[in-house]
């Protein structure tokens, strides 16, 4: 999070990506945005210079910034606004590729010279609560990606669907259940 109007001075957000331990360890890489107009980034060992970021961050002083590593790709985005997905299958230095692609991020080390607030929080995909009228358990707690639930309806009450959901990465429990019954 950042809390300082872009232009400001000479503001950074600058880390250091390491390798999970079960992907070898060792220096991934390395990120930078600098934060006076235009916002510009860079990625280490991808780039030699600062680029501009294809869309600039919302106007306003208090931001959040989101990083993302896809197999292929990082994401940037501020305040939900995806302001940067760089492939690294199409960066010009062979080595950035081989360096970042299908690698597991282990651990990110923010600079000393960074202004954002020091804090890095793996994100895992789950599910938010499901609820099912009717059904013997009628509300679940969040569940992690894979999980599943067995629907069982109350008495005098139908299952349509399957009595089995399970959570998708993409946030939504499937296939689709519901008890039916009276009125």
């Amino acid at each position: 999070k950042t809390n300082s109007t872009a232009g400001s001075g000479d503001d950074a957000i600058w880390f250091k990506v390491l390798r999970a331990k079960s992907d070898g360890g060792g220096f991934l890489g390395s990120v930078r945005l600098k934060l006076t107009p235009p916002v510009k980034f860079k990625i280490i060992p991808c780039q030699n210079r600062l680029t501009a970021l294809p869309v600039p961050p919302p106007n306003g002083k208090d931001k959040v910034w989101s990083f993302e590593m896809k197999e292929d790709s990082l994401a940037i985005s501020c305040n939900n606004l995806l302001v940067l997905d760089y492939n690294f299958t199409e960066a010009k230095n062979a080595s950035c590729s081989n360096r970042w692609i299908e690698k597991k991020v282990g651990q990110i080390k923010f600079s000393s010279l960074d202004d954002a607030s020091d804090f890095y929080r793996e994100y895992h995909p789950v599910c938010s609560s499901i609820t099912v009228r009717n059904s013997v358990k009628e509300t679940w707690p969040v569940q992690d990606v894979n999980s599943t639930i067995e629907i069982r309806c109350k008495p005098m009450y139908t299952l349509v669907g399957s009595k089995s959901l399970t959570c998708l990465e993409s946030g939504t429990w499937l296939p689709e259940a519901a008890c039916l019954g009276p009125p």
